[in-house]
Parts: C-alpha cells; sequence; structure tokens
C-alpha cells in the first residue's frame, strides 16, 4: 500500500530529536554507532567491506581455473577463426575481425573489451548440452601474431597471460559480466596454420626424383599428359559455370569468383594459384582415382559476355594442370610426384546456345533456369517448404502424423508405422515360416501371388508388382519419357521392347563362370539379374565394379555358394563397386540386378591391390584413414553432418560439415544438394560449410 501522506520527504522534516532521520517517509532513530565508517575498519577478514554502517563479505569471483590447451590443438575454421577442441564439452575460439597483421594486440583494451567491439576476440563454450552453453570472454592478456598469409588467412600465433571471465552475450553481441561468475586462466596457448614450405628454389629439392620447386613444393620433373578437351558447355546447375565431359572418369571445370569482365587473365598468379583463392579457376577432377588436377599455369581469355544470362565466349590457353590434394579449408596443395595434364587449347561459346529465355520454352515438368530447361521442383524438398501441421513426404506435402514417432509411443502390441500406431505383427522373417502356398510379407503370411511374374502377363496399362497385376501409374507426355522401343499413348508407355538380351545365366544354376581379372560389356533385359561365378581362395581381396549403365539404376551384390550375401553396393550412383575380403575358398556369385531400367553395362572382376596398410599411406585428404582389412583409404566421416549414405553416393552434397568426395570442386557452383539449414547460406568458396 502506497504511504500517500509520509511523515517526512528530508531529514529536516524531522522535527523530534529522537529521531532525526527520514527513511522510505518515516522518521527514525539515527544510527549512532556504526560497526563502521570505512572498509579498514572492518577487522573480520570474512567481512571485509563496509557498507551502510555495516561489515559485508566481499563480493568476488572465485579463483580462476587454469587452462591448458594441448599443442597444436588449434585449427584453422573460416567461419569462426581458430578453434580448439579441448574435450567434449569445451571448446577454445579466436577470432579476428580486423587485418591480421604481424603484432601484439592486447585483448584488454577499449575496443577488445566487450564482444560486441573486439577486433581480436578469445571465447570459451562450456557445453550444458547441444543448444546450450556458458561463455567465457577475455578481460586481461594478450595476443601475438607472429606470422601471417593474408591469401589463405592462415598464420602462426600465441595467447599469453589471458583471463576469461563468465558472461552473457545478446542479440545484439554485447557482452556482459556474470556476477559472482566463474573463470578460467590460460597461460600460454599457440597455434601454426601456416602452409607447411618445402623449398623456395629448386636448390632446396635435394631429392633427385622431385628436383623442381613450384610453389614451395618440390616436384617431379615430368612431361604432362596432353588432354583434348571436347565441347564445353554451360554447368546445368549453376549460371556462369563452365564444364566438359572428357571420358566416363575426366571432367573439366571452369569456375568464376569474382568479376570477370572481357580480358585475358593468368591463372599462375599468387591468388590464382591456389583452389581456396582463385578467381578463375581451371579444375580437373578424376572420379575414377578421386583425384584433383589444378591449375599452375596458362591464361584464360574472355572474348565477349552477356551479363543478363551470364553466357560468355572464351578459351583457355597453355594450361598446365597439376594434381593437388583439397583440404577441409579448400587449401589445394601440390603433390611432389603427382601426376599433370596440359591443355593446348580448349574453346566455349555459349552466347547463343541458350535453350530457352523463359518457362514457356520448355516442354510440360520444366522451367528456363539461366537459359537451361531444368525439371520443376516438386511442392516441397523439406518440411519447412509445406504449411502448419503438414510434412514433405516424396515431394508431396502431406498432413503430418501425430499419433506416434517410436514404438514406445503405442500401446503393448502396436508399433509405430509412418506416424501411426498399428498392430504389431511377427507372424514371419522368411518365406519359409509359412505354410505351403504363402509367403512372408513384411512379417505376415500372405497367399503366394500367382496372377502374373512378368509384365507380359498383365494386360495393357498394366505392370506386374509383387505377383499381382496392377495399373500402371507411372505417367508420360512424350515419347521422351518413355525407354526405347515404347511410345506414349494417352499418357502411359506402350510399344514393344527393342532390348536385346546377351543371354548371359540369371540363377547360380545358370550362371556364366569367369576367371580372374575378367571386363566384360554385357545387356541385361526385363527385370532378371545377371549372374556370374568365379573361384576364390580365402585371403583374396576382390574388386568388382559396375559402371556405364547410363541412366538406367543397376545394383551389385556378392554371394557366396551356400547363398549368404558377402557384400552389396546399392546406390544411386552413376556406378557400383565393392570390395571384399575372402574368407573362405569356394565359389562365389557376382550378381547384376536392374533395380530400375535395362541396357548395357560393364562389369570388372579383378583381384584388388592393396592401396595402404597404415593411415600415413593415405595422401588423399578426403581420404585419410586405412582400411587395413581390405588396404582402402577411406573418408574421416566423423565430421561429416549429414546422412551417412550420401557421402560418395555420385552426387555431390554439400553444407554436411566435410567436402563430399563426388564434389569436383570447392565451388557452390558444383553442388547438387544444399544441406545447410533454413536459416543459412551455403558457402560460395567452401561448400561444405553454412554460414
Amino acid at each position: 500500500e502506497e504511504n500517500v501522506n509520509p511523515e517526512c520527504t528530508i531529514d529536516s522534516d524531522c522535527t523530534d530529536t529522537s529521531k532525526p532521520i527520514c527513511e522510505n517517509g518515516v522518521c527514525v532513530e539515527e544510527n549512532v554507532n556504526p560497526e563502521c565508517t570505512i572498509d579498514s575498519d572492518c577487522t573480520d577478514t570474512s567481512k571485509p567491506i563496509c557498507e551502510n554502517g555495516v561489515c559485508v563479505e566481499e563480493n568476488i569471483n572465485p579463483e580462476c581455473t587454469g587452462l591448458s590447451v594441448p599443442q597444436n590443438a588449434f585449427v584453422f575454421d573460416s567461419r569462426y577463426g581458430y578453434v580448439a577442441e579441448l574435450n567434449e564439452s569445451q571448446a577454445l575460439v579466436v577470432g579476428f575481425y580486423s587485418d591480421e597483421t604481424v603484432g601484439t594486440y592486447d585483448l584488454a583494451s577499449e575496443i577488445n573489451s566487450n564482444y560486441e567491439t573486439c577486433e581480436q576476440c578469445v571465447v570459451l563454450y562450456n557445453f550444458i548440452d547441444e543448444s546450450n552453453a556458458q561463455t567465457y570472454f577475455q578481460s586481461e592478456g594478450g595476443i601475438s601474431v607472429l606470422e601471417g598469409d593474408p591469401t589463405t588467412a592462415q598464420s602462426s600465433a600465441e595467447i599469453v597471460s589471458t583471463k576469461l571471465i563468465e558472461v552473457t552475450i545478446d542479440d545484439d553481441n554485447i557482452s556482459t559480466p556474470v556476477q559472482n561468475g566463474g573463470c578460467y586462466q590460460i597461460e600460454t596457448a599457440s597455434w601454426d596454420t601456416m602452409p607447411q614450405i618445402e623449398c623456395t628454389t629448386d636448390s632446396d629439392c635435394l631429392d633427385p626424383a622431385k628436383p623442381i620447386c613450384l610453389q614451395n613444393t618440390c616436384i617431379a620433373n615430368q612431361e604432362c599428359t596432353g588432354l583434348s578437351i571436347p565441347e564445353i558447355v554451360t554447368n546445368p546447375q549453376y549460371s556462369g559455370a563452365y564444364l566438359a565431359t572428357i571420358d566416363e572418369n575426366l571432367t573439366l571445370y571452369i569456375d568464376f569468383y569474382s568479376s570477370s569482365p572481357v580480358g585475358s587473365y593468368d591463372l599462375s598468379t599468387a591468388e590464382n594459384s591456389n583452389n581456396s583463392t582463385c578467381n578463375q579457376c581451371v579444375l580437373l577432377q578424376d572420379s575414377g582415382l578421386s583425384s584433383y588436377y589444378f591449375q599452375t599455369e596458362g591464361t584464360l581469355n574472355i572474348t565477349a559476355g552477356d551479363g543478363e544470362t551470364n553466357q560468355s565466349a572464351g578459351d583457355i590457353v597453355s594450361v598446365v594442370l597439376r594434381e593437388v590434394t583439397i583440404d577441409g579449408q579448400g587449401y589445394s596443395t601440390l603433390v611432389g610426384d603427382g601426376g599433370c595434364y596440359e591443355i593446348e587449347t580448349a574453346v566455349w561459346d555459349t552466347l547463343d546456345s541458350a535453350e530457352c529465355e523463359v518457362d514457356e520454352d520448355c516442354e510440360a515438368g520444366f522451367i528456363c533456369d539461366f537459359g537451361a530447361c531444368v525439371e520443376e521442383p516438386t511442392e516441397c524438398e523439406v518440411d519447412e517448404d509445406c504449411q502448419a501441421g503438414f510434412v514433405c513426404d516424396f515431394g508431396a506435402c502431406v498432413e503430418e502424423p501425430t499419433e506416434c514417432e517410436i514404438d514406445e509411443d503405442c500401446q503393448a502390441g502396436f508399433v509405430c508405422m509412418f506416424g501411426y500406431c498399428a498392430e504389431e505383427v511377427a507372424e514371419c522373417e522368411v518365406d519359409e515360416d509359412c505354410q505351403a502356398g504363402f509367403v512372408c510379407d513384411f512379417g505376415a503370411c500372405v497367399e503366394e501371388a500367382t496372377e502374373c511374374e512378368v509384365d507380359e502377363d498383365c494386360e495393357d496399362g498394366f505392370v506386374c508388382m509383387f505377383g499381382y497385376c496392377t495399373e500402371d501409374v507411372t505417367p508420360c507426355e512424350t515419347d521422351e519419357d518413355c525407354d526405347a522401343g515404347f511410345s506414349c499413348i494417352d499418357n502411359i508407355c506402350e510399344g514393344q521392347n527393342i532390348c536385346e538380351d546377351d543371354l548371359i545365366g540369371n540363377t547360380a544354376e545358370t550362371a556364366t563362370a569367369i576367371t580372374l581379372p575378367y571386363t566384360g560389356n554385357h545387356v541385361i533385359c526385363g527385370d532378371a539379374a545377371d549372374v556370374f561365378s568365379v573361384n576364390l581362395t580365402a585371403g583374396d581381396i576382390l574388386n568388382v565394379v559396375l559402371n556405364n549403365f547410363g541412366e538406367n539404376d543397376f545394383d551389385l551384390y556378392l554371394y557366396d555358394e551356400n547363398g549368404e550375401e558377402i557384400s552389396s553396393s546399392e546406390s544411386s550412383a552413376p556406378s557400383e563397386n565393392i570390395i571384399s575380403s575372402i574368407e573362405a575358398t569356394g565359389l562365389y556369385y557376382v550378381i547384376i540386378l536392374p533395380y530400375r531400367g535395362e541396357g548395357n553395362y560393364s562389369l570388372s572382376v579383378a583381384f584388388f591391390e592393396s592401396e595402404c596398410e597404415v593411415d600415413a599411406d593415405c595422401l588423399d585428404s578426403t581420404k585419410p584413414i586405412c582400411d587395413s582389412s581390405v588396404g582402402v583409404c577411406i573418408a574421416d566421416l566423423s565430421e561429416w553432418s549429414c546422412d551417412s549414405d550420401y557421402y560418395g553416393d555420385g552426387v555431390c552434397d554439400c553444407g554436411c560439415g566435410i567436402i563430399d568426395v563426388d564434389c569436383s570442386s570447392n565451388s557452390s557452383n558444383v553442388c547438387i544438394y544444399d544441406n545447410c539449414p533454413d536459416e543459412t547460406l551455403l558457402s560460395e568458396t567452401e561448400n561444405w560449410l553454412c554460414e
């Protein structure tokens, strides 16, 4: 209740000499015997502070905890700066928001005293869970930058005598100390991410096999392989980028990362000499060997351009491409004993090659995208594309199931299927669990279908699915939508299949016997498998490659003589590969099964030659780990944030934490799928990062 008639407002209002002090509108007695008037009056060391005549405890931060940063713990990250993951719950981040020149910087200076304004910033994160962390920011200390490379943004530096206090950081990046919060003390921590310099002149290269110094790397003196470039065309996925498909493995990419008007550009300049910094970039990818070749010499000429359509005409002349490795930040490093290619000249002119100008220039189901007709986007790609209460299901927005998410959400005897609780059926696991005339279908014994075995058993407009004739719902609009030998009639592909099978065996009993090494080109028709048999000995390592099947989708399997699956490759990539260590001597079966389509394919079956025994043998930065069981270098997927099936599936996935082996360069121009969250954007020059 408010005191609307106070007895006093100031001490002079109090006329009673026994109560001369006005406090909160009331006259009170004066404290004539205070415990203290200044701090020195407080002799009790536990209460050294004088407040309003009373000795109280001092409000201080606890003693700071020492923080040890291991040697070489820091790695460079283009998004944050230099990051040291100290353990599963702690990360130390050092960021520079001004020119990172050689010198010493005071972390307690006025500009560095708040996270909002700091130019050299040291932050420690103590993660409580995936979305919450305690934050500690600098209050004392310094950073000394000993060496720096502005081209690559790498440096050598150390932190000294740095105190980090607990803070909160608001949406405007203003940091505020937490009262009685914790603190950490770093005596010293350092990093050196500068590119390693092997040589500066040829005289530094003492290995006679690698006598030439190029870009601080000793390389072999070898004659480069001449490369003839077929037609260079616009990259259909991105504007202003070009590519040329040389053969089934080699693809040449030409990309631009700055405004490049008509003129000539030296590909050997400091900026253009590295994949991470180039403005005009020529990169060759060998998907068969998972290797890259980047420009070290040559000239790129742009003779004409159209800014509205991003089309141009130009050529590359006397270009030398040398083998490189590309690290997680897109930095390319020459392979000392790597190969090289030379391009005398290659020309492109896409100014008059635009397939379309507006959507109406394209056939139904396609739209015009930067002069090329591309398939029209579906209703959705992710759930966020749909309205509230709906989710994206194979390109269509459907009502979101809400009954369950996992089996435990359902009552006993029921399981969660597609968001709904359904009665659990465990009648069978395989056909043999069912009585004669029945087969096991998703855990239930159902009557064995006998209506059809192949599509030809059904009438026109129907196909054979799981033993029953069902309506063929695959639509078509033109003959081009149908397989070879079929025509589009009333939106149904009809006609006679002209595929001519080359009579490879279709079962284990009729399998075609082969000896190793084996290569062959074959044709598969209908939905029957092609089966090959081969005798193998325990300890053999088998390498099977299936490719050259065009737009079809064929899968690859390896079985033993007992019918047990040993290995498989079932991707949607343009090739399939099995590398398997054989444990028992016997007869094995290589099986090619058409998942979609029919037609030609190539098969190679051979003994695998081990490429590594230990991790140190793996020189490709995209595959740094040796799988010693089969002697193969594989990727380190510990930092891969996307679905593990996306890595190496033949399609370039981006925004996944590390570069996909399927991506031909670090540019976002080569990305097929952008996996970044909606609130972030894919980095244009480091396509594995979301910004």
